[in-house]
C-alpha cells in the first residue's frame, strides 16, 4: 500500500513539474490590460519600465517586465530595449501575473 501512495504522489509530483516547464499561454490565465504614460525610470539589467500615468485625477506608476522576445516599435520600426529613454511616452500591453512581474506582450513608444 505505501508503493502505491508514493507512486501517486511522485505521479502528482512530476505532473506538476511539467505544467511548469512547458508552462501555459498568458492569454488564457491573466486578464489583458494596458497603459498610456512617460517612462520614468528604465533598468536595463532588469528589463524594467516605470511608466507614470494619469488616472483618476492623479498620477500613479507601473513597474513593467519586458521580455526579451517582445518587439518594440516606434515610427513602424522595431527597435530594441537600449533605445527607450527617460520621457518617452509608450503604450504597453500587459498581464498582471501576480505574484510575479507585470509582464508586458505588446510595447509601442508614441510619437507625436
Amino acid at each position: 500500500m505505501l508503493k502505491f501512495l508514493a507512486i501517486i504522489f511522485a505521479i502528482i509530483i512530476l505532473t506538476n513539474q511539467a505544467s511548469f516547464v512547458y508552462g501555459e499561454d498568458d492569454s488564457k490565465k491573466y486578464e489583458l490590460r494596458t497603459v498610456k504614460g512617460r517612462v520614468v525610470a528604465v533598468n536595463w539589467v532588469a528589463q524594467t519600465l516605470t511608466v507614470r500615468f494619469f488616472v483618476a485625477g492623479d498620477f500613479d506608476e507601473l513597474d513593467l517586465f519586458i521580455p526579451e522576445k517582445i518587439k518594440i516599435a516606434k515610427d513602424n520600426n522595431a527597435i530594441s530595449f537600449a533605445n527607450i529613454n527617460i520621457g518617452d511616452q509608450v503604450k504597453a500591453d500587459y498581464y498582471n501575473t501576480s505574484p510575479g512581474p507585470l509582464k508586458v506582450i505588446s510595447l509601442a513608444v508614441v510619437t507625436r
